[in-house]
């Protein structure tokens, strides 16, 4: 069954849909278990700060390309594009109230791939025989805990990449400003991300 609205609540422990405003109100949303029902999160995001939103989308997606393993540049790129889109909407459905309902949707259509559907087949690189499939919110929550001494593995991310934006959602993207942009919003080719495929 699908969480309602004051289950939804419940789990952001927040009474109120303008205290989500947070990181860890997103990473609640985002990385809580069960399907929610969209009229539950609709009536959670008509009332937020959609400028507030589309800061802490920001915030969280960009911490999450901190910590995708090395050399997985599609992934980042995914991540990337899906922040631009993701923020945009944001920032458009303050101004349109229509656009709200396409956002709860891609809100949601986001959180099933990255926190509810089991897809990145991973392996310890101590033990090629163990393996598992988990989210890709546990696949880089595991990449985060390699950086702390913790067991290491290998991640087959292919299968997730299958992710489509939808060109008219990409569109959202150019609501930002040139200026609004720093160096760390692309990928260079620099970054260490690419190390794997530059010889």
């Amino acid at each position: 069954m699908n969480l309602n609205y004051d289950e939804l609540m419940t789990i952001l422990d927040i009474e109120e849909p303008e205290e989500f405003s947070y990181f860890e109100n997103m990473a609640d949303f985002l990385e809580s278990e069960g399907e929610i029902e969209r009229d539950a999160l609709y009536r959670l995001i008509d009332r937020v700060d959609k400028n507030v939103l589309s800061d802490i989308l920001i915030g969280y997606i960009d911490d999450v390309c901190e910590n995708i393993p090395e050399g997985e540049v599609d992934l980042f790129l995914l991540f990337s594009n899906l922040k631009l889109s993701l923020s945009g909407l944001s920032k458009q459905s303050n101004k349109e109230d229509s656009i709200t309902v396409i956002l709860v949707d891609e809100l949601l259509r986001f959180r099933h791939w990255y926190s509810q559907e089991k897809g990145v087949p991973c392996f310890a690189k101590d033990n090629k025989a163990q393996s598992n499939v988990v989210t890709v919110a546990e696949a880089v929550a595991m990449a985060r805990l390699e950086k702390m001494g913790e067991e290491e593995f290998t991640y087959d991310f292919g299968d997730i990449l299958e992710y489509e934006i939808d060109e008219y959602v990409m569109s959202f993207t150019e609501i930002f400003d040139d200026d609004e942009y720093d160096s760390d919003d692309f990928m260079h080719i620099d970054d260490p991300l690419y190390d794997d495929d530059i010889e």
